[in-house]
């Protein structure tokens, strides 16, 4: 019989980041695979890392480093507060400039067109920018 396939959801808010660590950390610890990510915002950030190779431990240090004052380039909004140039090379660099399409597990990134109000679901794209940034990218959505 097979087995049936597992999806994880990660939400959004940065400190659920840490949240969805331990999540991953335990299921991990228990052998129960992962067939599937889908995330927003943050919940994106953390299935891209994860899904571009790099085990929770080293997450874990990541996470612990981390000081978004470093990473947030703020601007006057047309659309949102984040510039997010700082962040998009951050994201690069932590994701190997992989492309959401070669992340494993298969990763779905989902952001909302605030323009039409409408759910949006990135399957392909360059890492958690995708082709069309201004959609996804977890701290710009929008801009």
């Amino acid at each position: 019989m097979n087995r049936p396939k597992i999806g994880l959801a990660l939400g959004s808010g940065g400190a659920r980041g840490f949240a969805h660590l331990g999540v991953l950390k335990v299921l991990l610890q228990e052998k129960i695979p992962i067939d599937f990510i889908a995330g927003s915002s943050m919940g994106s950030l953390v299935g891209a890392i994860y899904g571009s190779g790099h085990d929770v431990a080293t997450m874990e240090k990541m996470a612990s480093l981390f000081r978004r004052k470093y990473y947030l380039d703020f601007t006057v909004p047309k659309m949102g507060f984040i510039a997010g140039n700082k962040v998009r090379s951050l994201i690069e660099t932590l994701t190997h400039g992989k492309k959401i399409e070669d992340m494993n597990p298969p990763l779905a990134i989902v952001a909302t067109d605030i323009i039409k109000g409408e759910k949006v679901v990135f399957r392909t794209g360059i890492g958690c920018t995708s082709g069309e940034g201004k959609y996804c990218h977890p701290w710009n959505i929008g801009a």
